[in-house]
C-alpha cells in the first residue's frame, strides 16, 4: 500500500522535467548547429576556389610580371585561395577562350555520426591578346 502512495506521487512530481526534456533536445539541436557551421565551411571552399581561378586567369592574361608563366600563375592561384584547408590542386594552361586557369580539392562534409567526402572544382577563363 505505501509502495503505491509512493509510486503515485513520484509520477505526480514535475520536479527535474524540464532537464529531462533538455535532455532530448540538446543533442538534436547541437547537430544542426554543427551541420550548419560545416555547410557554411563547404560554401566558403567553393566561393574561395572559384574567386582564386578568376583572379589567377585575369593575372595570367593580363599581368605578365606576376604571371608570366603557369608556376607563377599556379603560386598566385594558391596565394589568392582563402578558405578552409582542403589542400586545393590548381593547373593552369590556354584554351581556345584564352588562359584557363582550373583548381580542383575535397572538403570532407561532417555530419553528425557519418563524414562525407564532396568533390570540388572550379574552372576560369580569360581572353588573352596574344597565347604562347
Amino acid at each position: 500500500m505505501r509502495l503505491r502512495r509512493t509510486i503515485r506521487a513520484w509520477g505526480r512530481h514535475e520536479g527535474g522535467a524540464a532537464a529531462v526534456e533538455y535532455a532530448f533536445i540538446l543533442p538534436m539541436f547541437v547537430m544542426l548547429v554543427m551541420g550548419v557551421i560545416s555547410t557554411a565551411q563547404l560554401a566558403s571552399a567553393i566561393n574561395g576556389m572559384h574567386f582564386a581561378v578568376a583572379e589567377a586567369a585575369r593575372c595570367w592574361a593580363v599581368n605578365a610580371t606576376t604571371c608570366g608563366s603557369t608556376t607563377a600563375t599556379v603560386t598566385f592561384a594558391q596565394s589568392r585561395y582563402v578558405g578552409p584547408d582542403i589542400h586545393p590542386t590548381f593547373l593552369a594552361g590556354s584554351a581556345d577562350c584564352g588562359r584557363t586557369v582550373t583548381v580542383t580539392g575535397s572538403y570532407t562534409l561532417e555530419l553528425a555520426i557519418t563524414e562525407i567526402a564532396v568533390p570540388l572544382s572550379a574552372a576560369a577563363c580569360y581572353p588573352a591578346a596574344n597565347l604562347t
